[in-house]
């Protein structure tokens, strides 16, 4: 039997990782083409350094988190948010279902939370999850802050992107908005270049996010309107 770490057993493995990413984008691409969900996009190309809140601190061992400037290429913003009228539950109830299994609302074909450290059925400071993609990439994250209405999630060597992403809700009036807020570049040269140039990567996680948009839409009951996505890259922001 070949060792994992054997050259022709490691080639073996990315090819067949490739494969199975290639099927799930696929899929999700094609999900995305079909989809009745209504998406409402912004994108714009902005110089200097992205002026938001970016870099901040995580938990734990600092060596293993990937920052933006352990990176590749631009640093992306992307904000995703839905409005949800007359929603059954409160901001905070709505964060702590997510919280507690955030499958209930990731789309199956592209992400699955796996929890590597800390208590299943809740979410801590620390805690560990590993995003497994259909894929070569897969996303490991540690929590980095986490309040009534919303957490946080750094990312760690060899995940797909080096950055952070907020998952927040709150009310505005008498409609419950849920948002996903991420400040990233990719995690390598080659992830770059499907994110980028090629986009592929890039409507596959307008996808996933959206889709998890919706389905704590569905968590949070009432009304939901379009997913509103806007993304801004800074090609000078290097972290």
């Amino acid at each position: 039997m070949r060792s994992p770490t054997d050259p022709v057993m490691a080639a073996a493995v990315r090819v067949r990782w490739t494969a199975g990413w290639g099927a799930g984008l696929a899929l999700a691409l094609w999900r995305h083409a079909s989809s009745q969900m209504r998406i409402e996009r912004h994108s714009a190309v902005m110089a200097g350094r992205d002026p938001g809140i970016t870099d901040r601190p995580v938990p734990g061992d600092p060596a293993d988190v990937q920052s933006r400037a352990d990176g590749a290429g631009p640093s992306f913003r992307r904000r995703y948010a839905i409005r949800v009228r007359n929603p059954r539950l409160a901001p905070e109830a709505v964060i702590d279902a997510i919280a507690r299994d955030p499958n209930a609302a990731a789309p199956f074909e592209v992400a699955r939370f796996v929890k590597t450290a800390g208590r299943l059925g809740e979410m801590r400071e620390g805690d560990e999850y590993l995003v497994w993609m259909p894929g070569p990439w897969n996303g490991p994250v540690r929590v980095a802050d986490r309040s009534p209405a919303s957490f946080r999630l750094g990312t760690l060597n060899g995940h797909m992107e080096a950055g952070e992403i907020e998952f927040r809700a709150r009310m505005d009036g008498d409609d419950l908005v849920f948002e996903i807020e991420s400040a990233a570049r990719s995690g390598d040269r080659t992830f770059g270049l499907v994110y980028g140039p090629l986009r592929l990567a890039r409507e596959a996680q307008l996808y996933m996010w959206a889709q998890f948009c919706r389905g704590v839409a569905v968590t949070a009951g009432g009304e939901p309107g379009p997913v509103v996505v806007e993304t801004r890259t800074y090609p000078d922001d290097h972290g």
